[in-house]
């Protein structure tokens, strides 16, 4: 975890590293972040994800934010490990 800003406002900008997965069929996983600089995330600003071999990842969707967790879903292939980062916007 790593604060990148603090905003005039007394808001943080942070990151987080997402749980790897290693999806066993292509389909929509699962990822999820705790972002422990924060209390509470308000939006997530953008995800940053790599697929070890490379293979095509789509969009994230259905983006949900509890307290200081931050979660998604993606699809992705089979056969490799997915890995990551989220970065979010909280106090």
């Amino acid at each position: 975890m790593t604060v990148q800003g603090l905003l005039k406002d007394g808001r943080i900008i942070a990151s987080a590293n997402i749980t790897t997965q290693r999806p066993t069929a292509a389909g929509y996983v699962t990822l999820t972040a705790t972002v422990s600089d924060l209390r509470k995330a308000e939006k997530i600003l953008k995800w940053d994800l790599t697929m070890t071999p490379i293979q095509r990842l789509e969009n994230v969707i259905n983006e949900q934010i509890t307290d200081n967790i931050v979660g998604g879903t993606v699809y992705a292939a089979a056969g490799g490990t997915l890995s990551g980062s989220c970065t979010v916007l909280g106090f």
